[in-house]
């Protein structure tokens, strides 16, 4: 009767010992998941414009089908979840001046060549990418966090599915590739010197043709 009730002591013992290990492995699943919050998003990279922007000033060439306009884009962050970007030839005429309000934007002026819902839909979408301290995301998933030299994170935002190709060592992004519909395949590249914004940006479309190329003057 007693080796009976040892072992039943035992056998539950052994239960408990097993469900406390099941219980470590899944906590420590779930630590390492590759899916995060966008509330902590920006741990992972370094937003484009760098943190505290406050204004920067881009000679910009773009192109659209067979249209091509050349002249300078002024970045200005008016307030904590506030910019506004003005694109203007050399003599100061304006091409289109955006503000963005927090997750909303507004169209201040538009040239009627490029006054076009579904244009201004992409040119939103990727500003939206180069304005963001934190990306509005619903959900991050680490694709490739074992090369501490570069990394890979799939992000989904409200204008669609984005990857996102981190430096590993500065956490500066140097790609965001788009895999949306048709006309949302956005790519955007990002050169660096030792300033914090990008020397150099290139967003490109190649389902409608668009190619705009953003380098870096001094203010």
């Amino acid at each position: 009767m007693i080796h009976y009730t040892l072992l039943r002591v035992v056998d539950k013992k052994i239960k408990y010992v097993l469900f406390f290990i099941i219980w470590l492995l899944i906590s420590a699943q779930g630590t390492c998941q590759p899916a995060e919050k966008s509330g902590i998003m920006q741990q992972n990279w370094i937003p484009v414009l760098g943190y505290n922007f406050d204004k920067a000033l881009f000679k910009t060439s773009l192109d659209i089908s067979k249209n091509h306009l050349t002249g300078l884009m002024f970045f200005k962050q008016t307030s904590d979840s506030s910019f506004r970007i003005i694109f203007t030839n050399e003599m100061g005429m304006k091409f289109f001046d955006l503000e963005f309000v927090k997750e909303k934007f507004i169209i201040q002026y538009c040239f009627p060549s490029l006054s076009r819902k579904s244009l201004m839909k992409i040119f939103v979408a990727d500003f939206s990418l180069l304005l963001s301290e934190k990306i509005s995301g619903e959900r991050i998933v680490i694709l490739n966090n074992e090369n501490p030299e570069y990394k890979e994170y799939k992000v989904k935002t409200g204008y669609g599915k984005y990857l996102f190709a981190i430096d590993g060592p500065t956490r500066k992004i140097t790609r965001i590739l788009s895999s949306g519909k048709l006309l949302g395949k956005t790519r955007v590249f990002f050169d660096y010197n030792e300033k914090p914004v990008p020397l150099r940006i290139h967003i490109e479309n190649p389902a409608i043709k668009l190619s705009m190329k953003l380098t870096l003057l001094d203010n």
